[in-house]
């Protein structure tokens, strides 16, 4: 692929197509950029996958904080007598 058609908006397969075309002209020249313009693209996707998995244990996470807080508002309001609070919260 010629520079001049390099853009933000290429993706692993036009790498790889470039690889290819390297590869059939026996061109190795940019060989080097390639490589690091694929691996700055899978570098992107762990990180990407990597932080679904940290949401969905914040999420988790949060649920068991709700929970314990909507118990020991319970025992509060049971010691205090008054009547608990049952508005939604936020964390």
């Amino acid at each position: 692929m010629k520079p001049e058609h390099y853009s933000a908006d290429r993706y692993a397969c036009d790498a790889l197509q470039d690889l290819r075309d390297m590869h059939k002209h026996r061109d190795y020249s940019r060989l080097v950029v390639v490589t690091e313009e694929l691996q700055r693209y899978y570098n992107n996707m762990e990180n990407a996958l990597h932080d679904r998995r940290n949401l969905k244990n914040l999420r988790e996470e949060l649920k068991a904080t709700r929970k314990e807080l909507k118990k020991a508002r319970k025992k509060l309001a049971k010691k205090t007598g008054k009547k608990q609070d049952t508005g939604r919260f936020i964390l």
